[in-house]
């Protein structure tokens, strides 16, 4: 659903302050900027961070900054070394005046009502804090890739922290802020960050909205992949890992959010913390879930008998899902992984990888693996912790 027009105060708008960290983007970051530069809100200050670039980013944005027709103030922070892209972040909402704060990368392209749209939600409604909207993925070229990001069907504003105990949904490159509610971001996270940062926003009470509008396009290309998943699943364990889960269920129970569906949250939350028993026991609670209840957690239950080594209970907990789903991609890959830990029949192995391809093509631990069970290597085939989203994000290292 579209979200209907506010419109802004043409006489009086507020500032709003817009902060780019870059890092070597000499091939994007002239049409990141032309796309600010053509924003239709008419109140902007844009502060570009560079941590540290080494190609001919910092020329691009010296030449930018002085002969540039932009209609808005530019100030360029330059890193003498690379911080990161949290410290980057951080430094740009320091300098920032605006009532309101936007982050953006530099390399992607914002449409011209990125600013004008969420800006005119918060001036309208002061029971709003933050808005994220959605975006539009091209590829390293600016081809349309056809796919958005995407928020889970039934997540709103309301139970967003529900929907962050599974992963999550809320990035920082397609928020506004009020500036009161924007936290800053962990600069010792090497991955990870904004689930950490959204986390922080959501436990500090912020109130969001969450908008189906694409007004970012979003590129992918092989810079910004994750390239190390341990690392990720690291950081991804200290963030849930500081989390006081029975202080979250206290508050999801306060909402009237339903015991079960909390349960299965907090099942999630606990596998990412690295915690497989406290996942087990989340899911002893759950009394008369419906179907897909059932499914997440048999499909938790799965993962977390894997983490404990118990590859039988993980086997019958993935086998029950395809037999109620017989297209379920993700079960159909890693009961194959637990078919092959247990010396099981190859060929029963390679077929379920195969399935798992036919129903995801884009579905890389599937393919990988079936490679590898084709070479007849079954000892590094990948098992997949969670279940995919909806729309992919990246083709690679989807899951991170």
């Amino acid at each position: 659903m579209k979200a209907e027009t506010m419109s802004v105060d043409s006489k009086s708008p507020p500032l709003v302050s817009v902060v780019m960290p870059v890092l070597n983007e000499e091939k994007y970051i002239a049409e990141a900027l032309e796309s600010l530069a053509n924003q239709e809100y008419p109140n902007i200050e844009l502060i570009v961070v560079d941590d540290g670039s080494s190609d001919s980013t910092p020329d691009i944005l010296e030449n930018y900054s002085k002969c540039s027709s932009s209609p808005f103030p530019l100030e360029v922070i330059r890193h003498a070394e690379p911080k990161g892209v949290s410290a980057a972040k951080n430094t740009g909402l320091a300098k920032a005046k605006g009532k309101y704060l936007a982050i953006v990368a530099g390399d992607d392209v914002q449409r011209r009502n990125r600013i004008s749209l969420p800006a005119g939600i918060l001036e309208e409604h002061s029971s709003c804090d933050i808005v994220f909207l959605d975006c539009d993925m091209i590829d390293f070229e600016g081809n349309p890739l056809n796919r958005k990001k995407g928020y889970p069907e039934r997540m709103t504003g309301k139970n967003a922290m529900l929907f962050q105990l599974r992963r999550n949904h809320l990035f920082s490159g397609l928020f506004l802020a009020r500036r009161e509610a924007c936290p800053t971001f962990d600069e010792t996270l090497p991955s990870g960050v904004d689930y950490e940062w959204s986390w922080r926003a959501l436990l500090e009470k912020r109130r969001i909205r969450i908008l189906h509008d694409s007004v970012t396009k979003y590129r992918i290309h092989q810079n910004n992949l994750s390239a190390n998943a341990a690392q990720s699943s690291e950081a991804l364990a200290r963030t849930m890992g500081k989390l006081d889960l029975e202080a979250v269920r206290d508050d999801l129970s306060k909402e009237g959010f339903p015991k079960d569906e909390i349960a299965v949250g907090l099942a999630w939350a606990s596998l990412a913390a690295n915690r497989p028993e406290q996942c087990l026991g989340y899911l002893r609670d759950l009394k008369n879930q419906d179907d897909g209840l059932k499914r997440e957690q048999s499909f938790a239950s799965g993962v977390a008998w894997w983490k404990t080594g118990n590859l039988h209970e993980a086997e019958k907990a993935f086998t029950t899902i395809l037999e109620d789903s017989p297209s379920d991609a993700v079960s159909a890959n890693n009961l194959a992984v637990l078919l092959a830990l247990q010396g099981k029949d190859p060929h029963q192995v390679a077929a379920l990888l195969e399935q798992a391809v036919k129903q995801r093509s884009e579905y890389r631990d599937a393919s990988d693996n079936l490679t590898q069970a084709r070479k007849g290597d079954l000892v590094t085939l990948r098992f997949t912790e969670r279940p995919l989203r909806d729309n992919v994000i990246h083709d690679q290292h989807y899951r991170l």
